[in-house]
């Protein structure tokens, strides 16, 4: 196992764009910055013979009761920096060829007021189609959590349309956000974006919208260079009114969605007009537990605006330590109510 030079890094992007993103005129390294644009970027490299000979991951029995989870929970160190950083590619090679890979974001998140879990957002999980088939994904997701056990990693999370590929490998669906739906109303053919909307790496960040992004609960943490570099991704178009944001279209994940959103609720309230505005067909994404009287407000606006909320699953987790139980995931007993704002996907 080793690590690529840095002239691989950029063939690592160019395999993921092929493999992806054919369609698209912008690079996976722009649509992801977090991941492929940062100096702390770590890669793995895992021969297929390697993957092939290894075993698969012996779990620990689980904790019988939930104070023995929470004191397990509580205890667990989470040195980051023995994962090599907080951002990793795993690939995998034969002979030389890039055959597979997937990354690995990992961010801390307040979970609960007594509680913070480290979790791995996995995304741009991909095989070359000449590999498929062949159990490869499942023996690199199992050195993956080898990688997250060790360094006391508490959840796994992705979000894909593959939901029966990923519970084979041992995902489960979980957590509560809400997709609020627009009023059925007849109109005339929605305007084009750009007429009314700005894309959002062709404005400037305020640092006001910073301030509303720390204000939020339960949500990953993020430094000012980081949010500053979420706004350049690509075709993201920002409606802005007063010291409020809302952000639609994060790349091809978020085409048709407002992901995220922030600021004085009486603001926001305007922000969500501006939508309908250009776009009735538009469905804005919140929260499924509001935490805030600002969440509240808002939420109010989009009632009062017609929108429908439609409940939905958060993504799909995997368990790394025995202390956390995915049960404590589902809507119906949800102990982590968290909830991950569209841009911190990767």
């Amino acid at each position: 196992m080793g690590s690529p030079q840095a002239s691989e890094g950029s063939y690592l992007v160019d395999f993921f764009d092929d493999l992806l993103r054919s369609d698209l005129e912008w690079s996976i390294r722009e649509e992801y910055p977090l991941l492929f644009d940062s100096v702390e970027t770590r890669s793995q490299v895992f021969q297929l013979s390697e993957l092939e000979s290894s075993e698969p991951t012996t779990r620990a029995k689980e904790p019988s009761t939930p104070e023995e989870r929470f004191e397990l929970l509580s205890s667990s160190p989470k040195p980051v920096e023995k994962f090599g950083g907080p951002n990793q590619i795993f690939v995998v090679q034969d002979e030389g060829k890039l055959v597979a890979g997937l990354g690995v974001l990992l961010k801390e998140i307040p979970a609960r007021i007594d509680r913070k879990l480290l979790v791995a957002f996995i995304g741009n999980v991909v095989t070359h189609p000449d590999y498929r088939n062949q159990g490869l994904q499942r023996k690199l997701f199992d050195r993956v959590d080898r990688e997250l056990e060790q360094i006391g990693c508490d959840l796994s999370l992705l979000w894909s349309n593959q939901i029966d590929f990923y519970q084979r490998l041992g995902f489960r669906l979980g957590g509560l956000q809400v997709t609020w739906a627009p009023p059925m109303i007849k109109t005339e053919s929605p305007v084009q974006h750009s007429e009314h909307w700005e894309l959002s790496k062709e404005l400037g960040f305020r640092d006001v919208w910073y301030e509303a992004m720390k204000a939020r609960s339960f949500v990953p943490h993020r430094t000012y260079e980081e949010a500053k570099a979420l706004f350049q991704i690509p075709e993201m178009y920002l409606i802005t009114h007063g010291d409020a944001y809302a952000l639609v279209g994060k790349g091809a994940d978020f085409e048709g969605v407002c992901h995220e959103w922030g600021g004085p609720a009486e603001d926001l309230a305007e922000c969500f007009k501006k939508i309908q505005s250009v776009d009735k067909s538009v469905r804005i994404l919140g929260p499924g537990v509001l935490h805030s009287e600002s969440e509240m407000k808002a939420v109010r606006s989009l009632q009062t605006a017609g929108f429908e909320p439609r409940l939905e699953y958060l993504g799909l987790f995997r368990a790394h330590l025995d202390a956390v139980n995915l049960d404590d995931l589902q809507p119906d007993q949800l102990k982590y109510p968290f909830f991950v704002w569209g841009l911190d996907s990767i």
